[in-house]
């Protein structure tokens, strides 16, 4: 995975999730410790709602701004990380090189986890005149 994404996603989590008084300005553009220290607890709980207390998990567990920046944190990057190790040791680009269209569903990572995955690995690994992704969570 790109260097570039996962530092998208952190400055983006940062950004959108770490209140104001908590930045520090002297690392505007930096993840820091202090930063990490500030988001564990919510990791920690979303982990303990996926493994341990699936059944206290609500529906609609997204709606809080500390389970959506776990989730960038916690899941997204290390899912993105093994849809692409998938892709590239089951070698898909060649097993689909001659296909006019692939299309890839987005099931059962986490929102769009497949997908920002996928992309760019068809992109770099077998470009495709046609590409077309359907997600879901």
């Amino acid at each position: 995975m790109d260097r570039e994404v996962t530092s998208t996603i952190l400055r983006y989590v940062k950004e959108t999730y770490l209140p104001e008084k908590r930045h520090n300005p002297k690392y505007p553009d930096t993840f820091t410790s202090g930063d990490l220290h500030f988001f564990a607890p919510a990791v920690a709980d979303m982990s303990a709602l996926f493994t341990f207390d699936r059944s206290a998990r609500r529906s609609n567990y997204f709606n809080t701004k500390e389970a959506r920046s776990s989730y960038l944190l916690y899941f997204l990057i290390p899912n993105m990380l093994k849809v692409e190790w998938i892709l590239k040791q089951q070698r898909v680009a060649e097993l689909f090189a001659n296909e006019p269209e692939v299309r890839i569903a987005d099931i059962g990572c986490g929102p769009c986890t497949g997908l920002l995955a996928a992309v760019p690995y068809w992109h770099a690994e077998a470009p495709q005149p046609s590409r077309s992704a359907v997600g879901s969570a």
